[in-house]
């Protein structure tokens, strides 16, 4: 429960949910990764070792150290460059204020604000792929603060039993988080990048849940949102039935090979999947 990344299929990688911790980690603010060569911080053992050894040997750790900056001021200038091929970052610093330390207590802006670090994360090219779990799997949060919801925890609302209250408030619980996907494609879709395209043009995004009824945990029929156009290899606006298929067909991981198979991952299975979901179309991957 609470994470849909795993290292290996022992072991799961927890999910960050303060969002100046996310910011840190990929902005870097403390300069040491961005400001400092990789050198600076075993300078004062190279400088005890070079007098330890004999002439050659020191001509060599020269040689390594030199061999070292060259390569880092290689990757700056290339980094730099203008003439770049292919897509390019919207943005070369963040463009929002470093989160507080502590966790936002309104729900709504805890959503908000991590969901536009993962925006301005792919804007900035500081990663292509990116999960966000809105609620864990038994959840305790309250929606209390939502017109109509009864203030309880999630996970008892959604062992509604057919209880006419709860299904109303478990309604308006899935209303709020699918509306809080639609404030990130908002947002992609504002981004313009170049060619009449925008940034939701350019990625796939794909929103679900792990269960299609709480009460039951149930997790067959499983409605599925595919949004962006995962660079003009989906064709977007329709409605998939996957139900009419065998079993095997029917798989999420399918259509998870066929995702990645656009971005350029050289891979023939994922999971239980028996093939790329056929219904998106055969087309040549992203270039990456």
């Amino acid at each position: 429960y609470g994470t849909v990344s795993w290292s290996s299929k022992n072991t799961p990688i927890a999910p960050e949910v303060y969002p100046r911790a996310v910011f840190d980690r990929l902005f870097d603010t403390s300069g040491l990764l961005r400001d400092k060569s990789v050198l600076d911080a075993v300078l004062a053992q190279s400088k005890d070792m070079r007098r330890a050894l004999a002439s050659a040997d020191r001509q060599k750790l020269d040689e390594f150290m030199h061999s070292v900056r060259d390569l880092e001021t290689r990757i700056e200038r290339a980094a730099k460059e203008e003439r770049l091929e292919g897509w390019r970052p919207t943005l070369t610093k963040p463009d929002m204020e470093r989160p507080p330390a502590e966790l936002p207590q309104d729900v709504r802006e805890h959503m908000r604000m991590m969901l536009d670090l993962l925006l301005l994360a792919w804007r900035m090219d500081k990663t292509r792929v990116a999960t966000l779990i809105f609620n864990r799997d038994v959840s305790h949060m309250k929606f209390g603060f939502l017109d109509g919801v009864m203030n309880d925890q999630l996970h008892g609302i959604s062992h509604h039993k057919d209880d006419p209250e709860k299904l109303k408030s478990y309604r308006l619980i899935n209303r709020f988080h699918v509306e809080q996907f639609a404030y990130l494609l908002g947002k992609m879709k504002a981004i313009d990048e170049g060619q009449g395209t925008t940034l939701l043009d350019n990625v796939m995004l794909q929103f679900g849940s792990n269960m299609f009824n709480g009460d039951s945990h149930d997790g067959r029929n499983l409605p599925m949102v595919l949004a962006g156009r995962g660079g003009g290899t989906i064709a977007a606006g329709r409605v998939i039935d996957l139900a009419p298929q065998p079993e095997e067909r029917q798989r999420a991981c399918n259509l998870y090979l066929a995702l990645a198979r656009r971005m350029g991952v050289p891979i023939d299975r994922f999971g239980d999947s028996v093939e790329a979901l056929p219904q998106l179309g055969e087309v040549e991957p992203l270039a990456v």
